[in-house]
């Protein structure tokens, strides 16, 4: 959480299912050890950006994600390495979400209002340069997570099964 000016923005993300697919789900169990040796995986957790005004009563929220296609993108390049998927407001101090809270998927909007809103949550803070440093954090922080899930994974299924009879 952090302010701009007289605005109060929170980002939240969780790293569950944010690994990105390496293939097709086929696995050759003689590269299992030079995977294990590689680089992590790059973790790109949706994520959502909180904007509160003048401590107003209403939240805008802006539910963002990392489109496959441009995560690893040179950096030279000018385009965005995260999306905003859907726009809502909602009242400040809501904990359950109300179905009179409309969200907005912005596919329905229109390129002006989609660049605004780019460039209203770059100017306080959520750029590209944010973006890439929570897809670094999130990988170093969940490249043990995801090694434990493995291991944890293997010995589980080589674990004999008991049967029972009713």
């Amino acid at each position: 959480m952090w302010k701009v000016a007289e605005e109060k923005i929170t980002v939240t993300f969780n790293i569950n299912n944010s690994i990105l697919p390496t293939s097709d789900g086929e696995e050759d169990p003689s590269l299992r050890e030079k995977v294990e040796e590689q680089e992590p995986e790059l973790s790109t957790p949706n994520f959502m950006v909180e904007v509160i005004k003048n401590a107003g009563k209403k939240a805008l929220f802006l539910d963002c994600h990392y489109p496959e296609d441009e995560v690893e993108q040179e950096e030279e390049d000018d385009s965005d390495i995260f999306s905003i998927s859907e726009v809502s407001f909602q009242s400040i101090g809501e904990s359950a979400w109300k179905n009179t809270n409309y969200t907005l998927n912005t596919n329905s909007l229109g390129w002006a209002l989609y660049n605004y809103l780019m460039d209203f949550v770059a100017a306080g803070g959520v750029d590209n340069t944010f973006a890439g440093e929570l897809v670094e954090l999130s990988t170093a922080w969940g490249a043990p997570g995801i090694h434990c899930f493995s291991q944890r994974s293997q010995k589980f299924c080589q674990e004999p099964v008991e049967q029972t009879r009713c």
